[in-house]
């Protein structure tokens, strides 16, 4: 006799099958509605545990993913630029770290496209599925210069453009053209034209 987890699984699974186009919370949504009206079934609340669900009985298609992925890989690399995946969210980042049985810094290399294996390859999958965001990034030397400012400088800048001190050191480094950048650049040679003029 077949236990009442395993109807479970098997539900989910045969959802996936049906359309393995459809994202783990679609999933998720269709199976717990149906797991209400089973007293033994479990409801999931996250959509991880789909994932993981489906990870463990390796019906995922992880070698189109990781066609799909390697294409890209190649594309971006010849247009000298790095892609990552961005994932905030702590409780979602340890709870891929749990279904995949990794480290922190294992899921890391894989979201920053630093390993390519086919668990790296379903981490990433997974993390996109749950908030996750692509991003894709330059490689290419900036040809802004780079400003030094003293260190209350430093302070004031961060103040006046309610900014991070990371924020307003990659502003002037030139590691980023986002539009409070440039503003942050233009305030800080204002300043230090100003400071250089009092010294004369």
């Amino acid at each position: 006799m077949t236990a009442p987890r395993e109807y479970a699984i098997n539900f989910i699974v045969g959802l996936y099958r049906e359309d393995t186009g459809m994202y783990h919370r679609e999933i998720r949504e269709l199976y717990n509605q149906e797991a209400l009206k089973n007293e033994h079934w479990r409801v999931y609340k996250s959509d991880c545990s789909i994932g993981n669900i489906l990870a463990r009985r390796g019906i995922s298609k992880v070698d189109e993913m990781s066609k799909r992925f390697d294409e890209i890989s190649n594309y971006i690399e010849k247009q000298n630029v790095r892609h990552f995946v961005k994932l905030e969210d702590r409780e979602v980042r340890a709870k891929i770290c749990e279904a995949y049985g990794v480290t922190s810094q294992a899921l890391c290399f894989a979201l920053n496209f630093k390993r390519n294996s086919k668990t790296a390859i379903s981490m990433r999958k997974m993390a996109l599925e749950n908030g996750g965001t692509l991003y894709v990034e330059s490689k290419k030397e900036s040809n802004i210069e780079k400003i030094f400012v003293p260190r209350g400088m430093g302070k004031y800048l961060e103040e006046t453009f309610k900014r991070s001190h990371v924020f307003v050191r990659r502003a002037l480094r030139g590691e980023t053209n986002h539009p409070d950048a440039a503003r942050i650049r233009a305030m800080a040679r204002k300043k230090l034209a100003e400071l250089n003029g009092e010294k004369k």
